[in-house]
């Protein structure tokens, strides 16, 4: 077996390597969640007609009177949510 047909057959392997296709279904789906793209946003909006005013109403909603935890690199932020 020369090296060309060995590491022909690896890249091969590792192309279709069940944790790409993990990773493609997820930068998929959070493509739809973030509308990143302009399918995502025809997908949302046009076939599921998702409004996000509505939804981040009814989220920010649930939260009034609570305290809310944002956390980043190096710390953690806590806002009460007042109407």
């Amino acid at each position: 077996i020369s090296n060309w047909s060995l590491n022909n057959h690896m890249s091969k392997r590792t192309t279709n390597s069940p944790d790409r296709a993990y990773t493609k279904i997820t930068n998929r789906y959070d493509d739809v969640l973030t509308a990143r793209k302009w399918w995502s946003r025809l997908y949302m909006n046009y076939i599921w007609k998702v409004d996000d005013n509505l939804v981040a109403k009814e989220v920010l909603e649930s939260f009034f009177g609570e305290n809310v935890e944002v956390k980043n690199y190096r710390s953690i932020l806590v806002f009460k949510c007042v109407k």
